[in-house]
């Protein structure tokens, strides 16, 4: 997804939302869009949240 539409569905601001992407891609060690997703998964970050 865009970082517009990562931030629509989040209630966002763009700037916000990219701030938050960044911030996952160094915490995590990515190097691109698609490795961040992957790294997302495998981390157990998701595991817990609310559905």
């Amino acid at each position: 997804m865009s970082d517009a539409v990562v931030a629509e569905r989040l209630g966002l601001d763009v700037r916000t939302a990219r701030a938050h992407i960044a911030k996952l891609a160094e915490l995590l060690g990515s190097e691109s869009r698609a490795q961040l997703g992957y790294l997302i998964g495998r981390s157990g970050i998701l595991d817990d949240r609310e559905q």
